[in-house]
């Protein structure tokens, strides 16, 4: 998580030149015609990678959007902005920022005419040098469209999603920095295989992008260690309803050291998210109340019951995991019944009566109800069992 800074006269915002877009869109295309990172237009002006942001700016703000767009690659001292002020320029370069996760390597501050008269400036801090620039932004384009090239493009987008939540996590470690470097970026998260939230939501962002699914970064609070620190995460649509979506927190450590890709905050409502996490405001913004695209519910763990019936299904889901040499299995709870069934497993001895049951379907590496461990997100009435 970090601490975003921003302020009418100066803003620090993560962006990347309109060249380093370029780069990545012409490496894409060497390599696949179906899945770039951005394209450009007729008039070879830089097109954003999604439009959530900009949809939600004023006509003025608009313009401000392209022009910095557009000029940006050219590497200039200055951007001129004509007869605008702070606020328009702000809400201008958060929405370039948040709309483009290919934006690397590139400090901006603006700053306000002294005199005030019809001209404001954007004035661009380089992170690199050219040749660097370039690299990198190579380097991001190869690697996206290797994770992509793994991706079934005739899947549903919750098996396109699954596949590059999983990936992502799987091939990248959590930071925790406020220096405004690689990590905050879908470089860090991609090419280095280490990012902050930022970095994981921008890289969630871009390989969405990739592969057409619909969606934006949102920035805001989330409660961690009975402390709010500063977040970002993901709000996706998958088959036409949309859902949050928080890579970060679906990335734990276990207390065994061996990782284990969650799915705890994947395609949940807001009803669920607000329990932790509070959301800046955005005008406008999607409202996530599905359900059918729930990690729980699209893989029949979650129950609203808990009698002989689901105990022999939990007992199938355990002895298809363990079949497929998986050793990690994630079940979820309604409220109503979450207290009451977490005691009956792991106080009143029904885990060994579920364990009886897979072992009798399971090939071979019988589970042992001693290496079993779990751990509980209770605010979601989530149980995690290893074994």
């Amino acid at each position: 998580m970090r601490k975003i800074k921003a302020g009418i006269i100066t803003i620090l915002i993560l962006l990347v030149a309109a060249f380093a877009l370029k780069v990545i869109t012409e490496r894409a295309k060497q390599t696949t015609e179906n899945q770039n990172i951005f394209s450009l237009n007729n008039e070879q002006t830089v097109e954003s990678e999604s439009h959530f942001y900009y949809d939600r700016l004023s006509d003025i703000q608009k313009e401000i959007y392209h022009k910095i767009l557009n000029e940006i690659g050219k590497q200039p001292e200055k951007i001129k902005i004509s007869s605008s002020d702070g606020d328009d320029i702000k809400e201008a370069l958060k929405a370039v920022s948040y709309d483009n996760p290919s934006l690397i390597g590139l400090k901006t501050n603006f700053q306000i005419n002294p005199n005030f008269l019809k001209n404001t400036y954007v004035y661009p801090e380089y992170k690199y040098d050219y040749p660097t620039y370039s690299k990198k932004c190579t380097e991001l384009a190869e690697k996206a469209k290797e994770v992509v090239s793994g991706v079934n493009l005739q899947a549903s987008d919750f098996e396109k999603e699954l596949y590059i939540h999983d990936w992502l996590i799987e091939h990248c470690k959590y930071v925790s920095t406020e220096d405004y470097d690689e990590t905050h970026t879908a470089y860090g998260a991609i090419v280095d295989g280490e990012a902050t939230c930022e970095g994981y939501a921008r890289a969630i962002q871009l390989l969405f992008n990739m592969v057409d699914i619909e969606n934006y970064v949102v920035i805001g609070q989330a409660q961690s260690d009975t402390k709010n620190e500063r977040h970002m995460w993901n709000v996706v649509k998958i088959n036409g309803e949309w859902y949050n979506l928080d890579a970060t927190w679906d990335d734990p450590l276990s207390n065994d050291n061996k990782e284990y890709v969650n799915h705890t905050y994947f395609n949940i409502t807001d009803t669920d998210l607000q329990k932790t996490h509070t959301a800046d405001y955005i005008a406008d913004a999607e409202s996530c109340t599905a359900t059918a695209e729930n990690y729980f519910i699209k893989t029949n763990s979650f129950f609203s019951s808990f009698n002989a019936d689901d105990k022999t299904r939990l007992a199938s889901l355990l002895a298809v995991a363990a079949n497929n040499g998986e050793t990690h299995l994630e079940i979820r709870f309604s409220e109503q019944i979450y207290k009451s069934s977490v005691d009956e497993l792991f106080s009143k001895g029904a885990l060994f009566r579920v364990i009886d049951i897979a072992n009798v379907a399971i090939e071979s590496n019988k589970l042992n109800s001693k290496e079993f461990i779990y751990s509980k997100t209770e605010n979601l009435n989530a149980v995690s069992l290893i074994f």
